[in-house]
């Protein structure tokens, strides 16, 4: 019997900031959002309690093609290097068949964030390596995509302590998804550090 694999473990009721001895459960945030303000633009902070991969693609149809993904890699396990791999424009069939083609490793492993923007600047979504959703850009259409999926309006909190999980089952994932483009590789930023 394999072991469900999930992103992010917490320990419900542990308030310490010492990782607790027994083994952590897959956090989840409650199926809610909340508008943030940050240093730019507000966005829109997401808890998904399932389903984030087809929710995110839902979002991508608020932005205005053609569109990008930045893959950025922060914890490679397969020989690849910790980068930031930006993709060529893509349409939204495309993009969506390659989100969905590696669903289950955006889903569940933590190596990674995915961003998807517009090139024109007016949207840009990201998943998380803890399993969160930003969305920046149109927020009365992105808040009507996440009413429609049952979300709510309410906190969505990262927990402290908490884990990341970085699955092997998902390693040929790693290698798979860098061969799908052409993608053109450049740095981690420093804010890209896990």
């Amino acid at each position: 019997m394999s072991v469900a694999a999930y992103k992010l473990g917490s320990w419900p009721g542990h308030n310490s900031p010492n990782l607790p001895v027994e083994p952590d459960h897959e956090h989840r945030y409650g199926h809610r959002f909340e508008v943030e303000q940050t240093t730019g633009p507000d966005r829109i902070k997401i808890g998904a309690d399932n389903h984030r991969v087809k929710l995110l693609i839902a979002l991508t149809e608020c932005l205005a093609p053609p569109l990008y993904m930045l893959y950025v890699l922060h914890v490679p396990r397969s020989g690849s290097e910790a980068a930031r791999y930006e993709s060529p424009l893509l349409d939204q069939e495309k993009l969506a068949e390659f989100i969905w083609t590696f669903s289950e490793f955006f889903q569940r492993d933590a190596r990674h964030d995915l961003w998807v923007g517009s090139i024109d600047g007016t949207g840009l979504l990201v998943l998380d390596s803890h399993g969160l959703l930003y969305a920046y850009g149109p927020q009365d259409r992105y808040t009507a995509v996440l009413r429609s999926h049952g979300l709510e309006n309410g906190a969505v909190t990262i927990p402290s302590p908490h884990v990341h999980h970085y699955h092997m089952r998902f390693d040929v994932d790693e290698v798979e998804l860098l061969r799908a483009f052409a993608w053109e590789k450049s740095p981690l930023m420093s804010d890209d550090r896990e």
